[in-house]
């Protein structure tokens, strides 16, 4: 399979994850989800399946969600979500799986916001969720949401 990525296991020991260490001013902890872009949906699915055999894939009008640990693999054929269509529209088109999005997960969307203020990029404010714009250049859509806590 050819992803945009490669898929690794972290194996740091916990004594590692020590929280001041993990603390960014943005409040974000994790990557939640990574958006991928497909233009076979079927196949992709097939492949991802044939890494991980007991691992569910619903699919869903041109979209499949599939749990890797703690991150999620959004695949998307044709995405609905707007601001999933206006990066897909500036992102160069490949043959395969191309990566559309990260997700990540922040336990202050203020503090998020304050930084990307701070940083002068533009970006788009929601009620759980902030969008860093597609032409921002970071060859991908950044998507930072609301979570409960650390890890999330």
């Amino acid at each position: 399979m050819q992803l945009p990525f490669a898929i690794i296991e972290d194996g740091a020991p916990e004594a590692m994850r020590i929280p001041s260490w993990m603390a960014h001013p943005n409040s974000v902890r994790s990557i939640a989800t990574l958006h991928l872009r497909t233009f076979d949906l079927p196949r992709t699915v097939a492949e991802l399946s044939a890494i991980s055999p007991d691992a569910t894939v619903p699919t869903f009008s041109g979209t499949a969600s599939y749990a890797m640990g703690n991150v999620t693999l959004a695949l998307h054929e044709a995405p609905t979500d707007m601001f999933l269509q206006e990066v897909s529209a500036v992102i160069p088109g490949r043959k395969g799986p191309s990566l559309l999005a990260l997700e990540f997960g922040a336990t202050d969307l203020s503090a998020a916001a304050d930084c990307l203020k701070t940083s002068g990029l533009r970006f788009s404010a929601y009620s759980e969720w902030l969008a860093v714009h597609a032409t921002e250049g970071f060859g991908c859509g950044i998507i930072i949401r609301q979570t409960q806590g650390v890890g999330n």
